[in-house]
C-alpha cells in the first residue's frame, strides 16, 4: 500500500493480524490507555468512559477500531495511542525480561522481513530509546480528501502537496 501510493519501498516491518494483536497485549499483561472522552458504538456494544484504563487485548482492539463516534482520523489517533501504550508496557521491568519468550511465542503468527537476531537486537535497545526520539506520522484532515471508489467505498486520497515534505525527507 505504501509503495502503491507513495512509491516508497517498505522494509523492516512486522505485520500482525487482529487475533495475534489481542494475544500479544494479553501476554504483556494489558495496556494502560487514557480515554480522553466518552466513546460509544451502540451497533457493536462498545462503550468507553473517560479516564485511565487497563485494557486487555480484546478491549484494546475495540478501542483502536471504534470509529462510529468520530472519524477515521480519530481512529488513527487511538491506534497510535495503543501502539505507544504497548511500547510503554514492554519496557516495564516486570515485562521486559519476558520479551524474547513472547516474541518467540508469536513468531509464527507474524509476517516480517526481520531476522530473529534483528528482533532480539531491537528488543535489547528498545528501553534505551528516549520518548523524544520516537516520532509518529499520520495523514491528517488537511492532508487528505474524502472520495468514493467505483464500488462505492469511502476512501481518503492523500493530497500530495502537504505530505511531500514529510514523505520524501
Amino acid at each position: 500500500t505504501i509503495f502503491h501510493n507513495f512509491s516508497i519501498a517498505s522494509d523492516r516491518y512486522v505485520v500482525v493480524n487482529v487475533d495475534t494483536f489481542e494475544d500479544i497485549i494479553d501476554a504483556i499483561g494489558g495496556v494502560e490507555i487514557e480515554v480522553h472522552e466518552e466513546l460509544i458504538d451502540e451497533s457493536k456494544g462498545w462503550h468507553f468512559l473517560p479516564g485511565w484504563q487497563l485494557m486487555n487485548g480484546e478491549v484494546a482492539l475495540q478501542y483502536a477500531r471504534i470509529r462510529r463516534h468520530d472519524s477515521d482520523f480519530g481512529r488513527v489517533e487511538r491506534q497510535t495511542q495503543v501502539i505507544m501504550a504497548v511500547r510503554d508496557r514492554v519496557i516495564q521491568p516486570n515485562v521486559f525480561p519476558r520479551l524474547p519468550a513472547i516474541a518467540n511465542q508469536f513468531a509464527d503468527d507474524t509476517s516480517t522481513d526481520l531476522t530473529r537476531v534483528e528482533i532480539t537486537s531491537l528488543i535489547c535497545i528498545l528501553p534505551l530509546i528516549p520518548d523524544a526520539n520516537l516520532h509518529t506520522f499520520s495523514v491528517g484532515r488537511t492532508e487528505a480528501t474524502g472520495a468514493r471508489t467505483t464500488e462505492g467505498q469511502s476512501v481518503l486520497l492523500v493530497n500530495s502537496g502537504p505530505m511531500s515534505s514529510l514523505i520524501y525527507q
